[in-house]
């Protein structure tokens, strides 16, 4: 279990207040109701007027349990996280930790330090070596950088030459993309993929790999959660990561749009004095924080919401997703807590979902994987239907 006692009074305190903001269980089922309803009917607004009264609801009770509320400091409500030396890691605390429902998210630091990719990518190697590879990305502009994003496939040389040319008006993030793998398999050896395995011996096994590649123009990506246990290993440069209880979820207004499409409507770039006036509850709630670094992973379970900043001008990152099985024994894995239930019961009941576990479980146990980004991005559906354009670089 991470050791807290780095921090304050105030944020010891804050940690503690957060059973206060948990939804009652009736308040869950309606919650429950809207979610799937969303998800089924495609429609992010719906029981809009249900969701602002239960968020006003939940701060007025919030400031009438929590003892002494009025000397909270909100502005240090966002936690650090503890890093873990990879050289005090060892397969059966690390299972212990990620198994741990009280555990927030882990971070092991230096655990890449020696990897191949550690020692030679860069934003110039990936265009030099893998230029055809066609990629999915998400266009960025000058012009509106809060604007709705437009997908589009490009060829990674363009990609990153893109975020490379300090001129252009137009930067494309690579987010989530598996194709580099799906096209040379061998990449997956000389990121370290062997370690993070190792961790895993009789837990779970790889689903499929994605890439990020980014700049200061592309951000990042806002509030959102994973339906899968997911392994973020930093190749170079830095981003800051923020996560949010799953079970404080419904405090960022959460979207269900798709299998993949796990997404809100909050935007981490505000600061906690905007959102003490416009949403309370995100300023009180204790929300951890964490700047990973080249070399650094971080292992999180899913449905914790996340948010990530890039801090560095370049920054490559690889997310190792992950399925709970012993391959060997042919027996589900040692199942990592759960702490939003109702998602999976919102999820299985998917046709879409279930179609893309399909795929991932086709992959399971071989290096060379079939989960590319046409099928990954296929699982988001948007109100003006851009994935529909991911075929195109029009």
């Amino acid at each position: 279990m991470n050791n807290y006692s780095h921090l304050d009074d105030d944020q010891k305190r804050i940690l503690d207040s957060k059973k206060y903001l948990y939804l009652t269980k009736e308040e869950q089922v309606n919650f429950h109701f809207m979610m799937q309803t969303r998800l089924r009917i495609k429609s992010p607004d719906f029981m809009e007027s249900f969701e602002n009264e239960l968020l006003k609801t939940k701060f007025e009770h919030f400031k009438s349990q929590c003892p002494d509320f009025e000397s909270i400091d909100y502005t240090k409500s966002f936690i650090k996280l503890e890093k873990f030396d990879f050289s005090d890691m060892n397969r059966e605390k690390f299972q212990r930790l990620i198994n741990d429902p009280k555990n927030p998210p882990i971070v092991v630091k230096g655990m890449l330090n020696d990897t191949v990719s550690a020692q030679k990518w860069s934003h110039e190697y990936l265009r030099d070596h893998y230029k055809d590879v066609e990629i999915v990305a998400i266009e960025y502009s000058d012009s509106d950088p809060r604007s709705e994003k437009q997908f589009k496939r490009l060829q990674l040389s363009d990609i990153i030459n893109s975020q490379l040319d300090q001129r252009a008006k137009k930067s494309y993030y690579v987010n989530n993309s598996a194709e580099i793998f799906n096209d040379y398999p061998y990449l997956i050896d000389e990121i370290g993929a062997d370690k993070v395995l190792d961790l895993f011996k009789g837990h779970s096994v790889n689903s499929f790999s994605q890439l990020f590649i980014g700049n200061l123009k592309t951000w990042g990506t806002n509030w959102h959660q994973g339906n899968d246990l997911s392994c973020a290993l930093m190749i170079n440069g830095v981003k800051r990561w923020i996560f949010l209880d799953p079970k404080l979820i419904y405090i960022l207004k959460p979207i269900l749009n798709g299998p993949n499409g796990m997404g809100t409507k909050f935007d981490v770039r505000f600061d906690l004095d905007f959102h003490k006036i416009h949403d309370p509850l995100y300023a009180y709630a204790p929300k951890f924080i964490v700047d990973i670094e080249p070399g650094d992973v971080i292992f999180f379970t899913k449905y914790w919401a996340h948010a990530v900043t890039n801090m560095s001008p370049l920054q490559i990152m690889v997310n190792m997703r992950m399925t709970e099985v012993d391959l060997e024994s042919m027996q589900k894995g040692n199942t990592a807590p759960n702490r939003l239930p109702l998602y999976d019961n919102i999820l299985n009941s998917d046709p879409d979902f279930i179609k893309f576990k399909f795929e991932i479980f086709q992959n399971l146990g071989k290096k060379t994987k079939k989960v590319g980004d046409k099928s990954y991005f296929s699982g988001i559906s948007t109100a003006n239907n851009e994935t529909s354009k991911i075929g195109s670089n029009k």
